[in-house]
């Protein structure tokens, strides 16, 4: 898990393409709590917020799309 947390620090460091078309299904990075974390889009609600499924936690979130950037394939899978 600790490797993970690694790349995806790296990978965000990089991201610069926030997602603006969002449908239920996408697997993407969410920050949350100052941290990005692997998230599954579950729900579209009002005003550019998605509810989120975090996948390495079990939580369910709502977060706005300004703090959603796409996932790298490699990631998706882990």
């Amino acid at each position: 898990m600790h490797s993970i947390s690694i790349i995806f620090s790296t990978f965000i460091f990089l991201a610069s393409n926030v997602l603006k078309n969002l449908i239920v299904g996408d697997i993407v990075a969410v920050k949350y709590t100052d941290k990005f974390y692997r998230g599954k889009v579950i729900d579209l609600l009002e005003n550019s917020w998605f509810s989120l499924y975090l996948i390495d936690s079990g939580y369910v979130i709502s977060a706005s799309i300004d703090s959603i950037v796409d996932l790298p394939d490699t990631l998706k899978k882990v």
